[in-house]
């Protein structure tokens, strides 16, 4: 308790501390807001509200057509606000190319991405520090747009004025009182309804007119306005103290006895401008790190060009800008006082020149058109800490006045007098008066200068970054629950970035936000293309977990055998999925080549072949496989102490004592020789308990049915040897590459054959349980179901995606593209994505346009172009962008998107970059992989992944193994394939004595 004389003192600050907010001598008196009425809404000291809206951006790009068409729609929408005479919009825009925030902002939206590398235990730092430093270095700015609307007092009637000041009166009687603490009163009711419609339908009409929009909850916006004006003091969980928000307890005396500004919420101002603001002179001040200048407009443009125009003059400029724009209600009025002026010395002939102006606008009112008051202003900034940061700070604002200068012939002036005051009008929300010009202009043309075009992506964070050409970053979130479904296509001529986009997606799978465990994906590739993700990621990986990642490059030999037979993990007979699966893919081979169907029985013959196999290899079947030691070495060192182990023992045996000792992975690898082969199935077609069926004869000669069925599979296996075993490797991983280039060939009906036949085992083999549901455990045996419901239980949500990289491959192979759409059909069912990339929009079928969510193209031919644009309602200027694309380089490669999500489609041009070092991890070239793998045999991948990019920032040695060709030429030496290859090797050896010496 404080006594008298401490009151007295006390009291005198508080008169001090009033009389410098009321004679604007203090940071608080730049701040209007007084508290908040609700979850939204804020309230000034003079009774105004005010709420912000945060401003993503258009979802479509946007040409001449598409620009002048949203601004008439907009402009019919806000006439009807603006005509009532109590609203104003402030509209902020800034950006800053400063890497420092580029780099806070990119690690924000990968923020998830690097938790879930944590958890998941891939280590992918080094390629994300990377990626990191290159967008903020060079690549990317930070942008932001903000709206604020006001709704002033003077919405109200004089009764209701009246009936408003009566309640404030009664709650402030009522409430506790804090000298040094936020008003605990609210709004008229009244205007506050008012306000409500007004920003419904602001946000309403952006929305309908396509663009990205919504209200920021009142300690979001108060977080993104205090990030404007301090983003050195301000984290990323800063949140102020609202009412409704638990009860903050301040030591403070405050000499009345009845004051609570202790325990009551501190004032807004006090919160936004902990640091305060420093006037440093007639045109500057301080806030933070920060020192700012600003300008405004003294004379309107005379001609109004979009804010397109004044943009790209400042995008190659490395320099911070913000620029306000104020639309006040009732423009005419805004400049009414001048017609009086006019009026008074009309003597004067240029009074007379304002009069005749003023009322030209009048007469266009008339005539129907809306006017409101446009204000503009411009800020730039400079940290502060620089000794010469007022000669960089006049610098900047020189180049930002040439900007405007050129932007429809505005003629800016620099803030003179209260920079304060300027400083905090141009700011979002803070005050709801600006001391800039205000000219007069219809709504229509104030419209087309707004920053309203800029591209908005639907996703705050997400584990890929894409970025506009003009540097605004562009996160994407893989598997995001704002699209029904995920089913992506890509396409792009030979050599334009396809299948680097498909490796870095898949990357971004592997990162995406919520994943508990490595997400499943499975891929089948025509060609190496990645095998360079799955190096990345088996490396990123602890040592005993490599075997998750898996490679494989297919042949059609015993080494690289892949047995269809193979069950789920204790399983002694196929689920009935995997059934049809094998009795399709039996009937494939049975198939005459060059005939659309199989004869009549086959299918029949196939399914009862495929069970009475089983039966037969079952644990007590009449061909139950004994245990053999030095097949497999590692299995045979997990025996090691098994006791009952002998000649009797059964591989099934073997994987239950391995299942039970919890070997999981090594139960799998015995567990590929407990299971039939193909040959072996092959040989029930002649048992009896099938012969005596189907005893019929093929309709083309004398010879048995099942003999024939026997005789197809044979042949087949003999063609096939790649079916003719066990399976060579282990197929347990979670994300598995086959490579079907030499097994999948092109041209005829036998190649066509082979094709679709190994697409199948490949689609087999990639998909493993992913189909694998609890309504399945009742066909497993019960000592595995509790194994496998754990399973389906932790992966229930686990992102699953297939790709099939150069799906043109598929085209004769009808039975794999059916499959391939019912997968797609059914994947949200399951939680499947499905990745189909070719090179041609045609090479895709009608059904899995119409069904694709997510689409990338990355260039175009004259009839795809066209098609593409007609197919997904393409802008016009999407198809400008498709012609002249270009070809990838150190900046990236350029490429439309089209998302289709709950906030609707989105078409933007975009740019994939990538850090130098993610090049040479995804590189599909085959000089490129060649020194790669050559690399990473030798030293560890990170280390290797940096010495090439030190080396050969970028991405490929190609031009230089070119170099090194003509040279050898020129000196007379033939270009052999080991010349080559020697000059390969040579390159290599270059950039490992640089590794070395980066590691040490």
């Amino acid at each position: 308790m404080l006594n008298t004389s401490d009151k007295i003192l006390f009291n005198l600050d508080y008169l001090a501390w009033t009389l410098t907010k009321a004679l604007k001598l203090s940071t608080e008196s730049y701040c209007d807001l007084a508290t908040i009425d609700n979850a939204h809404t804020f309230v000034a000291h003079d009774g105004a509200v005010a709420t912000l809206i945060r401003v993503d951006g258009v979802l479509r790009m946007i040409g001449t057509a598409e620009f002048n068409d949203l601004t008439d729609r907009l402009s019919n929408n806000l006439q009807a606000y603006m005509e009532a005479g109590h609203h104003m919009l402030q509209l902020v825009f800034t950006r800053d190319p400063d890497p420092d925030p580029a780099r806070r902002l990119i690690g924000s939206a990968l923020a998830d991405a690097e938790a879930t590398m944590a958890r998941i235990g891939v280590d992918l730092s080094d390629l994300y520090e990377r990626k990191k430093d290159v967008l903020a270095g060079d690549f990317c700015s930070v942008e932001n747009l903000v709206l604020a609307l006001w709704t002033y007092p003077q919405c109200l009637t004089r009764i209701e004025k009246r009936q408003a000041g009566d309640e404030r009166a009664r709650v402030r009687a009522d409430t506790p009182r804090g000298c040094f603490a936020q008003p605990l009163e609210t709004a008229a009711r009244t205007m506050l309804d008012i306000h409500e419609s007004f920003v419904q339908a602001v946000v309403s009409d952006l929305r309908d007119n396509g663009i990205l929009a919504g209200r920021l909850e009142a300690h979001e916006a108060l977080r993104e306005v205090k990030m404007l004006i301090d983003p050195a003091h301000t984290d990323d969980s800063w949140s102020p103290g609202l009412p409704g928000d638990r009860i903050p307890a301040r030591i403070m005396e405050t000499g009345q006895d009845n004051d609570l500004s202790a325990v009551l919420w501190p004032p807004l101002a006090e919160q936004v401008f902990p640091e305060g603001m420093t006037i440093r002179d007639a045109h500057t001040i301080t806030v933070g790190t920060r020192r700012y200048a600003g300008l405004s407009m003294h004379i309107g443009p005379r001609t109004l060009e979009p804010f397109n125009i004044f943009f790209r003059r400042l995008l190659n400029d490395k320099i911070p800008w913000l620029v306000s724009f104020r639309l006040i209600s009732d423009g005419y009025a805004q400049v009414a006082g001048k017609a009086t002026l006019a009026s008074l010395l009309s003597f004067i002939r240029a009074s007379r020149i304002v009069k005749r102006s003023l009322d030209t606008l009048k007469t266009e009112m008339e005539f129907g058109e809306v006017f409101i008051g446009l204000q503009i202003q411009f800020l730039t900034w400079v940290e502060h800490n620089d000794a010469h940061d007022k000669t960089e700070l006049d610098k900047r604002i020189a180049r930002l006045t040439r900007a405007a200068q050129g932007w429809g012939g505005i003629e800016p002036r620099r803030n003179d007098g209260n920079p304060a005051a300027a400083f905090a009008s141009a700011m979002p929300l803070l005050r709801h008066r600006s001391p800039a010009n205000i000219t007069a202009a219809p709504v229509r043309h104030a419209l087309r200068m707004l920053p309203l075009t800029r591209p908005a992506s639907p996703w705050e964070h997400g584990s890929f970054l894409f970025r506009t050409p003009d540097s605004r970053l562009y996160p994407y979130e893989p598997y995001s629950s704002k699209q029904k479904a995920w089913i992506t296509l890509i396409f792009a001529p030979m050599g334009s970035g396809k299948s680097v986009l498909m490796n870095a997606l898949n990357t971004a799978l592997v990162l995406a936000a919520g994943n508990e465990r490595l997400p499943r994906i499975g891929i089948l590739d025509i060609g190496p293309s990645s095998s360079g993700l799955i190096s990345l990621i088996k490396e990123a990986l602890p040592a005993r977990r490599r075997h998750e990642a898996l490679y494989v490059k297919l042949k059609n030999t015993r080494d690289c055998a892949i047995n269809p037979m193979d069950t789920l993990l204790g399983c002694r007979e196929p689920l009935p999925l995997q059934k049809a699966f094998l009795t399709n893919l039996l009937t494939l081979l049975a198939t005459p080549v060059g005939e659309d169907k199989p004869y009549e029985a086959i299918p029949n013959i196939a399914a009862m072949a495929i069970e009475e196999a089983y039966q037969a290899y079952a644990d007590s079947g009449t061909a139950t496989k004994r245990y053999d030691a030095g097949i497999d070495p590692e299995v045979d060192a997990l025996l090691e102490g098994m006791t009952t182990l002998d000649s009797q023992t059964t591989w099934w045996e073997v994987v239950d004592h391995l299942f039970e000792q919890a070997h999981y992975h090594g139960a799998w690898l015995a567990q590929r020789y407990a299971a039939p082969t193909l040959g072996e199935v092959a040989s029930f077609a002649r048992a009896e308990s099938i012969k005596s069926i189907y005893t019929g004869t093929v309709p083309t000669g004398t010879e048995s049915i099942t003999d024939y069925f026997w005789r197809a599979l044979t042949d087949s296996i003999n063609r096939y040897e790649v079916l003719g075993g066990p399976t060579c490797f282990s197929v347990d991983a979670r994300i598995i590459s086959l490579d079907l280039d030499e097994v999948a060939p092109k041209g005829g009906p036998e190649a066509d054959r082979q094709t679709a036949i190994m697409y199948m085992l490949g689609r087999h083999i990639i998909t493993g349980d992913i189909y694998l549901r609890k309504d399945h455990l009742a066909d497993i045996p019960q000592k595995y179901q509790d194994y496998h419901r754990a399973k389906i239980e932790q992966e229930a949500d686990d992102p699953k995606r297939l790709c099939f990289d150069e799906f043109h491959r598929t085209e004769a192979a009808e039975s794999i593209r059916k499959q391939v759409l019912l997968d797609i059909r059914e994947g949200r069912k399951w939680k499947v994505e499905v990745v189909l990339a070719s090179q041609r929009l045609e090479d895709f079928a009608d059904a899995m346009i119409d069904l694709a969510t997510t689409v990338f193209i990355l260039g175009a031919g004259t009839k795809t172009l066209r098609n593409t644009v007609e197919t997904f309602k393409l802008p016009a200027s999407a198809g400008v962008a498709l012609e002249n694309m270009g070809s990838p380089g150190r900046a990236g490669a350029n490429l439309i998107a089209w998302f289709d999500t709950s906030h609707g489609k989105f078409t933007h041009l975009l740019t994939n970059t990538l850090a130098p070092e993610e090049i040479w991890a995804y590189s599909t070239t085959a000089e490129d992989v060649e020194v790669r793998n050559a690399l990473y045999e030798r030293i560890n991948p990170a280390l290797a992944r940096q010495a090439l990019a030190g080396k050969y920032p970028g991405g490929s040695v190609k031009k230089e193994y070119e170099r090194r060709k003509t040279l050898l030429k020129e000196q007379g030496n033939a270009l052999t394939e080991k010349a080559g290859q020697g000059l390969l090797q040579e390159i290599a050896d270059e950039v490992y004595q640089l590794a070395r010496g980066v590691g040490a």
